[in-house]
């Protein structure tokens, strides 16, 4: 009987990393890697203010994928940018 009572347990540890690592999939299945130039059409700002906030720690950086690609921005950290400029503006 014990050896069927500790079946289950590796089963639900077996299912249990096959979720997480179902969920770590899909998770880096969503991201979006997005252009400057995206960012000033969406945002209507412009390369200096971008650079200008990344200065002051104020603004996602940016992720170089390649080195002669140029940087790319995660659109997941501009939306939770966007969304706590938002809600800072509901605050005051």
């Amino acid at each position: 009987m014990a050896d069927t009572d500790s079946k289950p347990a590796l089963e639900d540890e077996s299912v249990m990393e096959a979720v997480l690592a179902a969920f770590q999939k899909l998770e880096t299945a969503q991201v979006r890697f997005v252009r400057r130039q995206f960012i000033e059409d969406t945002f209507d700002i412009s390369r200096t203010t971008i650079y200008r906030l990344m200065a002051g720690q104020q603004f996602p950086e940016p992720i170089i994928l390649q080195s002669n690609k140029g940087a790319r921005w995660v659109l997941s950290e501009l939306i939770d940018w966007a969304k706590e400029r938002m809600d800072a503006r509901k605050q005051s």
